[in-house]
């Protein structure tokens, strides 16, 4: 059978490899089936180009991929593709299938696989293309005389090499393989002891693409939403071999590790590192993902050795009651002591923080604004909570009458959701995180004489902070306007 895919967009363009697609389309390619990728985030096609494609093509089966904030497009292509070819099923799934309800009543989708597709999803295309009953495929759902169905769970992969490497070439991958420019001029903008050593490990490097070696995580925090139960890691040859083919097919040299955890066991990370060297491959890596309770100096010192130049924590908080609330399983001590090793050894650290859970206070805001500060680095990432269905911080929404139609609110991803779970008003809320965001920064910047850049972010901090609190609405959105077209 044909078999079309395609990665739906959300509000953000820029998007990264679609893994559920390509590990979904990759088993339906090894079945026998005649399997195409389209990435409608990478490829910004017309809609009469992309009904072209589908008459030329002439699939049998639409599958759909995204994540949640991809379900308004979705809904779109759904109503765009069934007025010219009605009798060709679409299924949709991954991250998007936290709303199954709506895929299926609302936005006419025909199926939704959930979990892990690599099953799933080629089960699917067999029944469909027997004429089989659908009810007998594991791990999807769909309507049956206006009734949701949703069939037996299809268990987990439990070994992780049983899945054949991802099959590229489905992939146009000159739209994947990054230079590094975009990244430097990002992330090394503010030169610091550590960035001289990242960018001497980045010299005669030429492309970065990401990769996954892990499946899962240990925890799952309120905010989570995962469909994986546990984690379950690659083999070190497995993910040697996937990285090999990558270097000497496309000429990838950075590696970016797009794991929900990369190093849940000291064990395979030891080995992981052992077996880098004795590869001698002229590479280098970025792990996006790592808890601060599984790494120590002996761990950043491996990666180090290895050409690690940068591991992400996601620390969410500098307040132990926030961290117990979210049900992180670390404490502040732990996390700062684990930030201060990383920057220690010359590893670049962007610290992920989360402001605006329900507990929040201007206590813990403080707290985490001197954990910051203590963390002693110029950049970081700062959002505030945004509850996602079939999450613990959803159902507290939806209890607290916050979330009224479930559709209305997923609808409002493409916008940039902005929900506030704290007994704060909106504009407290929002200087309270514009203030985590620009505090720590100040007090580095000042520490290492960066004076004209600490006076011009004073001046937008006075602005972001103070203003917004007393300006009316109308006028502080004039104003930020102003301060975005002048590149402040």
């Amino acid at each position: 059978m044909k078999v079309l895919m395609m990665e739906v967009p959300t509000r953000e363009r820029d998007g990264s490899v679609p893994f559920g697609l390509l590990y979904a389309a990759s088993s339906a390619h090894r079945r026998g089936h005649e399997v195409r990728i389209v990435d409608l985030v990478k490829e910004d096609l017309r809609d009469d180009e992309l009904l072209r494609m589908i008459r030329d093509f002439a699939p049998g089966v639409i599958g759909m991929g995204g994540i949640t904030s991809s379900y308004g497009r979705c809904k779109e292509l759904v109503a765009l593709i069934k007025k010219d070819f009605p009798a060709v099923p679409i299924v949709a799934g991954g991250v998007i299938a936290s709303v199954a309800d709506l895929l299926l009543t609302r936005a006419g989708v025909d199926y939704v696989v959930h979990g892990e597709g690599e099953i799933s999803f080629p089960n699917l295309i067999q029944a469909l293309e027997a004429q089989a009953d659908v009810a007998l495929v594991a791990g999807i759902s769909f309507l049956r005389d206006g009734q949701l169905r949703r069939t037996a769970h299809q268990e987990q992969i439990r070994d992780l090499d049983a899945i054949p490497m991802p099959h590229y070439g489905l992939l146009k991958m000159e739209n994947y393989l990054e230079t590094l420019d975009k990244w430097i001029a990002h992330y090394l903008r503010i030169e610091d002891d550590v960035n001289k050593s990242v960018r001497k490990v980045l010299a005669g490097k030429r492309y970065m693409f990401p990769i996954i070696t892990a499946r899962g995580c240990t925890h799952k925090c309120i905010f989570c939403y995962r469909h994986h139960r546990g984690l379950r890691q690659h083999s070190v040859g497995y993910v040697i071999a996937m990285i090999r083919h990558l270097h000497e097919t496309y000429g990838v040299d950075v590696f970016q590790i797009n794991d929900e955890l990369t190093t849940g066991s000291k064990a395979w990370i030891r080995a992981f590192c052992a077996a880098l060297k004795k590869e001698g491959l002229p590479i280098a890596l970025i792990v996006l993902s790592a808890r601060v309770d599984n790494v120590d100096a002996e761990i950043l010192s491996l990666l180090k050795e290895v050409n690690c130049i940068m591991i992400n924590y996601g620390y969410e908080s500098g307040a132990n009651d926030i961290l117990k609330e979210i049900r992180k399983g670390v404490t502040r001590e732990k996390a700062l002591e684990t930030g201060l090793l990383t920057k220690k050894a010359g590893i670049i650290n962007i610290p992920e923080i989360i402001v605006g859970f329900p507990s929040e206070t201007r206590a813990t805001v403080e707290e985490t604004i001197d954990f910051l500060k203590r963390l002693d680095t110029w950049s970081f990432s700062i959002n505030t909570p945004i509850p996602f269905p079939e999450t613990p911080l959803w159902d507290y929404a939806v209890k607290r009458g916050l979330i009224k139609d479930k559709e209305e609110f997923v609808l409002g991803y493409r916008r940039g959701v902005f929900i506030n779970l704290t007994g704060f008003s909106d504009r407290e809320l929002l200087s309270l995180v514009a203030k985590v965001h620009y505090d720590p920064y100040l007090i580095w910047l000042r520490r290492r004489g960066h004076y004209r850049l600490y006076l011009k972010t004073l001046l937008v901090r006075l602005f972001a902070v103070n203003l917004r609190q007393i300006l009316p609405e109308s006028v502080f959105a004039g104003l930020r306007t102003v301060y975005h077209r002048r590149g402040v």
